[in-house]
């Protein structure tokens, strides 16, 4: 459904059926303190201008994100989004609640590694290192719409340090909330017979985590979950290549026939076997992991560019190789899969939970 207002000044919308499912898996490691399923996007930069002003300059480039992106500024009450037009004061609470400025010689990796589960998007300026943290719970976003959003507050910033921004009627930003992947899509509301097929097979993948590589117990798809323990989050990398190194890898992935993410993929699928150890080589074990596409190129206009910033496009499902298989074999196999894209039946079967019902 559209988001429609339900009394003056607030917009709602139902939870999309990705959104919800993103959703359930992040919010079952807050007893850990943790949001599992989270997006961090992150840019260091310099700048000629003094810390305090350039401070009031990325609060006021957040602000102006809100009524750019005001999918950004939504809650989660159950099935249900809320988006409130704000009045000055409310502004002033939500920028307080989101915008922070982190003083002292703190890292990027140590604030990931310690950020807890907020209910709102938050931005986090570490003055000394000259970095800003965009933080978003998935279900708001993906990869490629939180470097959007991220592109988006620097050009905010940089329009309020030249003391010249952009001013977005007040209320409007309503027209820019964004819907779920289900509406954008235009997919029926009742799943036809080939929403129900495409979304059996793809459902149907979920099988391969039985057995899998670093699963340590016997897994059905009925099983419990059990509390997560506290995890880590992910770090920044620690391995980086000089542009004539890149420019070797994507050579030597072309002479393949291979994309870079499908060696990249098959990379990560070797350092698994590495972890497991020498139990690896078994001819009764594999490898499962994600393929994810983004749907973006396929959703209509504005949405399948920047104005799709605030909105989770992505779908993915499992795939498996067996821990006996080379590396090339499972590149090439994994290039098999990036090759298809986003097929007809993966875009049908975003009406997964209407249809699994």
């Amino acid at each position: 459904m559209a988001w429609t207002e339900t009394e003056p000044g607030l917009w709602q919308r139902p939870v999309g059926e990705n959104e919800s499912m993103i959703k359930m898996i992040g919010d079952a490691g807050q007893a850990s303190g943790k949001d599992v399923w989270s997006i961090s996007a992150t840019a260091c930069f310099t700048a000629s201008v003094e810390p305090k002003p350039l401070a009031q300059a990325l609060r006021d480039g957040w602000a102006a994100l809100r009524f750019w992106h005001p999918s950004i500024a939504t809650t989660a009450d159950g099935d249900t989004l809320h988006y409130r037009v704000p009045d000055v004061q409310q502004l002033t609470h939500w920028l307080d609640e989101t915008f922070t400025v982190l003083q002292g010689e703190l890292t990027v990796d140590h604030i990931l590694g310690t950020l807890p589960p907020r209910p709102l998007a938050c931005c986090y300026y570490l003055e000394h290192d000259g970095a800003v943290i965009l933080h978003l719970s998935h279900w708001r976003t993906d990869g490629i719409g939180a470097f959007h959003l991220l592109g988006a507050l620097f050009n905010a910033t940089v329009q309020h340090l030249r003391d010249d921004p952009y001013r977005l009627p007040w209320g409007d930003e309503t027209v820019r909330l964004v819907p779920g992947v289900e509406e954008a899509l235009k997919l029926p509301t009742e799943p036809t017979e080939a929403i129900h097929t495409a979304t059996s097979m793809y459902l149907s993948t979920l099988g391969f985590a039985k057995g899998a590589l670093g699963i340590t117990r016997p897994l059905d798809l009925g099983d419990e979950l059990e509390p997560m323990a506290a995890t880590k989050a992910t770090r920044l990398p620690t391995l980086s290549f000089s542009p004539d190194q890149t420019a070797e890898l994507l050579s030597a992935c072309s002479q393949r026939g291979l994309r870079f993410e499908s060696a990249l993929h098959a990379s990560v699928t070797a350092a698994a076997c590495s972890v497991e150890g020498p139990t690896a080589a078994s001819d009764q074990k594999h490898h499962t992991t994600t393929l994810r596409h983004s749907l973006r190129p396929h959703l209509p206009a504005p949405y399948h560019g920047e104005a799709g910033a605030a909105g989770l496009y992505t779908a993915g499902y499992f795939v498996k190789v067996p821990t006996t298989q080379s590396w090339l074999d499972n590149a090439l196999y994994y290039e098999s899969e990036y090759a298809k894209g986003p097929t007809p039946e993966l875009l049908r079967s975003r009406r997964w939970a209407m249809a699994a019902g």
